[in-house]
């Protein structure tokens, strides 16, 4: 069992019906060839999980590594040396000899990946209230990879707390009217390009702008428009932000000098322009 306090000896009791042919082991139940994780009100473990057959977690060393996966981009192999290095060479680490099975208790790269999908999961199922259910066979990585993909799915459909933006600006409500029924559809734009935070960028994909760009008598753009600036009312605004302008005292005047040493950007076709040269925005 691992845990923020280092590695620590622990038995896991398996119990079965013979009747149903139901497996109950500490986190999860087995049955008719799927596996099912307790939930709350089936009384789950609140502060440890299993996950792999002979190794559980902690929630409270899951959620660390968790979070330094998004916050530190830290790998799995990097977090399970950090966990080896720290307890493993100093900790007197329990072992299983004289059992049929060998295995050592130091911790690898594939268990902390699937600690930290599985509560990652766990975290998401019981935040909706689900029950989260696994193909009982297989490697632990080949049963998480489809239910990580429905979930996926779930974001895409259902959006999250981070998807709910909607504004005048972002967002436009139309009726479109089919096989006599009345529909509300929505065209949505993001406010990141995926690479930096704050760039505009239109959400459409290159057929839909392909079609918009022939309604309007122009040559198709070549692929997606990453700034389209006539999709909303700011356009103006954001072109004057790429303006050089002095911040040193002269009002905001233009000044001749920081021309050399500012890039200007195109607003309709995203080039900078510096110093006699010229390149793309990503």
């Amino acid at each position: 069992m691992y845990d923020l306090d280092g590695i620590h000896l622990a038995e896991f009791h398996t119990w079965a019906c013979l009747d149903c042919k139901t497996y109950y082991r500490p986190s999860y139940y087995t049955h008719k060839k799927a596996r099912f994780y307790y939930s709350d009100n089936q009384r789950a473990d609140p502060q440890h999980f299993q996950v792999h057959c002979h190794f559980g977690m902690s929630y409270r060393l899951a959620r660390m590594f968790w979070q330094s996966q998004m916050l530190g981009h830290t790998s799995h192999f990097n977090l399970a040396n950090l966990f080896n290095v720290t307890h493993f060479n100093s900790q007197q680490v329990p072992t299983h000899a004289g059992t049929s099975h060998s295995f050592s208790p130091k911790m690898s790269p594939e268990l902390a990946r699937d600690a930290v999908d599985l509560f990652s999961l766990l975290r998401r199922c019981k935040r909706r209230g689900a029950i989260l259910q696994l193909n009982a066979h297989g490697q632990q990585e080949d049963r998480l990879l489809p239910t990580m993909a429905r979930e996926l799915h779930h974001v895409a459909n259902h959006g999250s707390k981070y998807r709910d933006h909607f504004c005048s600006y972002c967002v436009k409500v139309f009726e479109v009217e089919h096989g006599g029924n009345v529909a509300l559809k929505a065209i949505r734009a993001v406010v990141t390009d995926g690479l930096t935070i704050g760039h505009w960028r239109c959400s459409a994909s290159s057929v839909q702008l392909e079609e918009l760009a022939h309604r309007a008598n122009a040559p198709p753009p070549n692929g997606v428009v990453r700034r389209a600036t006539l999709h909303f009312p700011g356009g103006r605004k954001f072109k004057n932000l790429f303006e050089p302008r002095s911040h040193r005292g002269n009002g905001g005047l233009r000044n001749p000098q920081e021309e050399t040493l500012h890039p200007k950007i195109d607003a309709e076709s995203a080039w900078f322009q510096s110093a006699g040269r010229s390149f793309r925005s990503p």
